[in-house]
């Protein structure tokens, strides 16, 4: 089996702001609603580990 895309090389990802981790939003699909007791809904992009991996990477091209 090939080498896997991690998701620090992946289109999809938004790295962290410099000195806070390796853990970045994965953009691939809408962000997901979380259920609060405030009036409003809030939505979160998941999170992921810059070595994490899935089935959808997609070489970034920058």
């Amino acid at each position: 089996m090939g080498s896997i895309g991690q998701c620090e090389d992946c289109q999809y990802w938004e790295r962290p702001q410099t000195g806070k981790g390796e853990y970045g939003g994965c953009h691939r699909h809408a962000p997901q609603a979380e259920s609060t007791d405030m009036p409003r809904s809030k939505t979160n992009w998941p999170y992921t580990k810059s070595s994490d991996w899935c089935g959808e990477y997609v070489l970034a091209t920058k």
